[in-house]
């Protein structure tokens, strides 16, 4: 009976994530087409280039005869980084599709009906099937969050942590689109869940094999291939290693791992390197160019900004962007149109409003003092995974405060800390209600 009630229980869990998935997908054809996405599914083509015809000199080939780049096309590929054009790439391949399925770049110099004319738009086909890719890991996502809340409180919490984050409409509405978002959030909150696990059993005394720290590599690798801002990622799993050691005052312990992560970190160098074609020419001078004109982007991005909000707006976009901010991407007509269009279906996820998302946010903050304050979080809390969740939490912050550029899809990093501090919020609110009510029954006044 004992064996028969954890099978109906596991069936109940693969249930709920298997509704998630279909509500994931189901969405997919509800997004309007971006000029953006479409870039990115121009760069598929390197897929082709590496893997279909064994031709990496095509992706190298970016300077011409004055070592001036040939043009935005060939910026791009030394700037993107490549893993999530793989994995589209696969996705157009085994469908049956071919190269020359591809679209044109888009060009912004040009209006919408221009661009369409010269090729610059997918077919539905090719979109979609892109797009499933992507959602096949933003489901991957959900699933590390399904994880992480499992570590927390386990299943209360892995449901409570999962379904928030999965019907969020900024991770959906970005996530599901044919663009760098969803390995983002893949193999980040992989990296993330990886440095959970090891800080637990270190806090645990138990023995944590190299297998852990090769796969700790290995995420942080497919992370930065993923996209290049991952570093926040990276640089908030290592601190969370970190932390844990030194929240036991276990000096020699922080040293002892000192060279397991080092190991782990040269692992993803040599992955990304491995991954990435452009660098295999010249790769000091790339890596300070691709520095350079990654930089100078940022700059020129946030020059064009109307407006550039102040600190404390940031700090306030910050905490609000995961729950109570509407969904906004500009301010073009297309893009009007679209979260018009977005907005009214009802696969766009479940926007929270000012009262639930207030709220949530409030839960969010109570579960970011009880982090960090031992006294208020419930017993059952592992101290090297609530201040690992802290800092976790404070990178993202940090890092979204000072950003250059104040555009929306970035805050989607903020949704995961936040959903997580929220569920240890509840959670203590919870504990500290249900201890009031039973020393008021063993003690009446």
């Amino acid at each position: 009976m004992r064996f028969r009630s954890k099978f109906n229980i596991a069936y109940w869990d693969t249930a709920w994530l298997l509704c998630l998935a279909v509500y994931l997908f189901a969405g997919i054809p509800h997004i309007s087409v971006h000029p953006d996405e479409i870039t990115h599914i121009f760069m598929t083509g390197d897929y082709a280039a590496v893997f279909i015809e064994h031709s990496p000199e095509q992706v190298q080939d970016i300077f011409d005869e004055n070592g001036r780049l040939y043009d935005w096309n060939a910026l791009l590929h030394l700037i993107e980084a490549p893993l999530h054009g793989y994995i589209m790439g696969f996705a157009w391949h085994v469908a049956g599709m071919t190269r020359d399925d591809l679209p044109e770049n888009w060009n912004w110099g040009m209006d919408w009906q221009s661009n369409v004319e010269r090729g610059a738009m997918p077919s539905d086909r090719l979109l979609y099937t892109t797009r499933f890719a992507s959602t096949v890991l933003l489901f991957g996502s959900v699933l590390v969050m399904f994880g992480l809340g499992w570590l927390f409180g386990k299943r209360p919490f892995a449901y409570f942590a999962s379904g928030l984050y999965a019907l969020n409409p900024l991770i959906l509405f970005h996530a599901r689109r044919a663009m760098h978002e969803a390995p983002l959030l893949m193999f980040g909150l992989l990296t993330i869940l990886a440095a959970a696990l090891i800080s637990r059993k270190r806090e645990r005394g138990e023995s944590v094999s190299i297998v852990w720290w090769l796969t700790f590599g290995l995420t942080c690798g497919l992370a930065v291939a993923s996209k290049h801002s991952s570093l926040v990622f990276i640089g908030a799993a290592v601190a969370w290693i970190f932390v844990g050691e030194l929240s036991r005052r276990d000096w020699r312990g922080a040293l002892a791992i000192t060279p397991k992560l080092i190991g782990a970190g040269i692992l993803s160098i040599v992955l990304v390197f491995v991954l990435t074609p452009v660098l295999w020419v010249d790769t000091s001078a790339r890596l300070r160019l691709l520095y350079v004109e990654r930089r100078d982007s940022i700059r020129d991005q946030a020059q064009t900004e109307d407006y550039q909000p102040t600190i404390q707006e940031r700090i306030e976009y910050a905490l609000t962007a995961a729950f109570i901010a509407p969904l906004d991407i500009g301010t073009r007509a297309e893009t009007l149109l679209m979260t018009a269009n977005y907005r009214a279906s009802a696969l766009a996820g479940v926007p929270l409003g000012n009262v639930v998302g207030g709220m949530l946010t409030i839960a969010a903050l109570l579960g970011a003092v009880a982090a960090v304050w031992g006294r208020l979080r419930p017993p059952s809390y592992s101290s090297a995974l609530s201040i690992g969740l802290a800092v976790f939490a404070l990178a993202f912050a940090v890092n979204l405060v000072l950003s250059p550029l104040h555009w929306q899809r970035y805050y989607i990093l903020a949704v995961p800390p936040m959903t997580l501090l929220a569920g240890m919020g509840l959670h203590t609110l919870i504990y500290h209600l249900k201890s009031a009510l039973s020393s008021r029954r063993v003690n009446p006044i």
